[in-house]
Order: structure tokens, then C-alpha cells, then sequence
């Protein structure tokens, strides 16, 4: 993959005198320890455009490491600088299938955050129990899910972002999975989100380790003309209404949707 360094002024590198080296990021104040493979592959980056010849490099200073410990290296670091602003990376499309599904992760952060931040406004379908962009900064939700607070359920066509599932999982005793948010591209229609979050609840009934009983989504005042076209989408999927609780939030009433699991 090609890529090109950022940003060289928001960190510092230092490397001791072991091999290994601490990796700081100046506006957060974190530090990121690294072995000496990490320290090494920073210095590569410096001097090159294409990972190809980073990993040549590496292989060629480690000839005893596996090529492929070697290359998981190298994209564990590549993921954390892109996390963080510092490298602008060409992803090889090739990687993902025609349609493909997953839970978003240190490679995805950054393209996540610009597709929340472009869409999120852009589609009467849409909706957040969140609505502030400063939310869906890379970093932010990398920790919401590093916590296990909140994932992003993530589905491309031909390697681009089309649709995010943003989903609470159980907690605890529960057997319920929140739908905090779903996003579409601005240029999908109904029938189409209709199948994408159909597919992705079924991903994450599957994949999740813990049992799914039901699949929920709140909604205040589903009366109100922004959320009556959400309620009506879901509804197609099988949701229905489960409780109200009046004045629950602002004054406003929250209502819960609920999709059950039919298991056989």
C-alpha cells in the first residue's frame, strides 16, 4: 500500500538505548510504549512511500521472525498511526469482499469517523443517540469499544463504507443488544437499508459471544416528524413497541422498540 506521513509536529519518538522506543502523542499526552520491531518500523516509514518496501526491509533486518509476524507488525503500527492522524493511507480495495460485514476496528476508525461526520445529517433514515461529531472522532471510538461500551458494525460495497450499525452489546445479565445508531450513505434508499441492517443484526446475533434474546432501539417522541420515518423502517424489520416511559427524557416521552430473536 502506498501511504504518505503526516503531521510530523503532533509527535515525538524516543528510542532507548534497548532497542525499544516510547511513541507520544503531544495534543492527548499519551504514551505508547514499543518493542523493538515497532521502533524499528517507525524509523522505516520515515524513509519510504509504499509498505511493500517497508516489509521488504524488515524481512531483510529479521530474517528468523516469520514473514507474516513481521507483516502483522507492520499494520498494528501503520493502524495506530492512522488512528491518530499521523499517515494517510491508499488501502488495497482488494482486501474486502463485494459486500462484506465486520466490527470496526484500528484500520477503520478514521474512515468511519469521515463517513458518521458526512452522513449522519444526510438521510431521513438516520439517527443517533448521539448527535455530537466530536463523538465519532477516531480515537473516542476506539475507546467506546476497547471498553465494550459501543461498536460499530460496519458494511461496504466494494471496499466503501455504505452503512454503520452502531450497537450497544449485553450488559451483564442482559440478553439485549442496543441499536444506538444507524447511518446510512446519503445515497441509499429504504430498500436498501432495509436489507443492509437485516444482514448486520444478523451478523451480530451470530458473532457476539453471548446469548441474543433482542435486538432494541429507543426512540423519544416517535410522533415527532424526524423520527417518524426511523420508526417506520424498523417497524418493517420487526420491531414493536415494548414500553413507554412518559416524560422520561427533556419532558419528552422514550419509547423502546424491540425485535425478538426467533432461535427455533
Amino acid at each position: 500500500m502506498k501511504y504518505k506521513m503526516l503531521n510530523p509536529d503532533k509527535y515525538f519518538f524516543r528510542k532507548e538505548s534497548t532497542g525499544t522506543g516510547i511513541l507520544v502523542i503531544k495534543e492527548l499526552g499519551y504514551q505508547i510504549f514499543l518493542n523493538r520491531t515497532g521502533s524499528v518500523i517507525i524509523d522505516l516509514l520515515k524513509k519510504s512511500t509504499d509498505t511493500k518496501d517497508v516489509l521488504a526491509a524488515l524481512c531483510a533486518l529479521f530474517p528468523s521472525v516469520d514473514d507474516s509476524t513481521l507483516k502483522k507488525d507492520l499494520n498494528e503500527i501503520l493502524d495506530l498511526f492512522d488512528l491518530y492522524g499521523l499517515i494517510d493511507i491508499n488501502r488495497d480495495q482488494d482486501n474486502y469482499f463485494d459486500s462484506d460485514i465486520s466490527f470496526g476496528g484500528d484500520a477503520d476508525y478514521r474512515m468511519a469517523s469521515r463517513f458518521l461526520a458526512n452522513n449522519l445529517k444526510k438521510n431521513k433514515f438516520n439517527f443517533s443517540q448521539v448527535d455530537s461529531i466530536k463523538y465519532f472522532e477516531p480515537v473516542s471510538m476506539r475507546y467506546h469499544s476497547f471498553h465494550n461500551q459501543e461498536y460499530l458494525v460496519i458494511y461496504r460495497t466494494n471496499g466503501m463504507i455504505q452503512h454503520i450499525l452502531l450497537v450497544i452489546p449485553p450488559n451483564g445479565i442482559t440478553n439485549v443488544v442496543t441499536i444506538s445508531g444507524s447511518v446510512s450513505s446519503k445515497t441509499l434508499k429504504e430498500e436498501a437499508i432495509i436489507h443492509i441492517i437485516k444482514k448486520e443484526m444478523d451478523f451480530v446475533v451470530t458473532k457476539l459471544p453471548d446469548k441474543i434474546n433482542k435486538i432494541r432501539i429507543n426512540q423519544i417522541s416517535p410522533c415527532e416528524k424526524e423520527n417518524i420515518n426511523i420508526v417506520d423502517l424498523f417497524g418493517k424489520l420487526g420491531f414493536i413497541q415494548e414500553a413507554k416511559l412518559t416524560k422520561e427524557i427533556r419532558d419528552k416521552d422514550l419509547i423502546m422498540f424491540t425485535k425478538y430473536i426467533d432461535r427455533g
